[in-house]
């Protein structure tokens, strides 16, 4: 089982029923080829944490890499897992209108800040912490 991170910029701005109706093809879609994951929209920005097998995720992450909705599209970290972060999410969703909290917003503008390359160890750590940072105030 791997998990992949990747960001991307929104092409447009995208109203909230685009937004909701993303999330709900990707639930349906996700559970019927068994990946978990969460996706953070934050001022025009994506951040999405995927887990599942690789036979199931490359292709998904090549749909994704092709959809026209987002640009600048962005792997940050593909590493093997033992266990899913996201046992119980389909699709976790996370929209953050604003500012982001402040212990979060630092992890977001870092990546978004050219010296970070993708796939390096510091990006994907920073990457992880900021989802799974989203990840525990969504449970909250």
């Amino acid at each position: 089982m791997i998990s992949i991170i990747y960001i991307s910029n929104a092409a447009s701005r995208l109203s909230a029923a685009e937004l909701d109706e993303i999330l709900v093809s990707s639930r349906r879609k996700n559970a019927r080829i068994g990946v978990t994951g969460m996706l953070v929209h934050m001022d025009g920005s994506f951040i999405q944490a995927l887990e599942g097998e690789a036979d199931s995720l490359d292709p998904l992450m090549s749909r994704i890499a092709d959809d026209r909705r987002h640009r600048d599209f962005v792997v940050i970290a593909r590493y093997p897992i033992a266990a899913r972060q996201f046992p119980d999410w389909s699709m976790g969703f996370r929209r953050c209108d604003g500012a982001p909290p402040a212990e979060l917003a630092e992890h977001f503008l870092n990546l978004r800040r050219p010296v970070f390359i993708a796939g390096s160890a510091t990006a994907g750590s920073v990457a992880h912490r900021l989802i799974e940072g989203f990840r525990q105030r969504s449970r909250g």
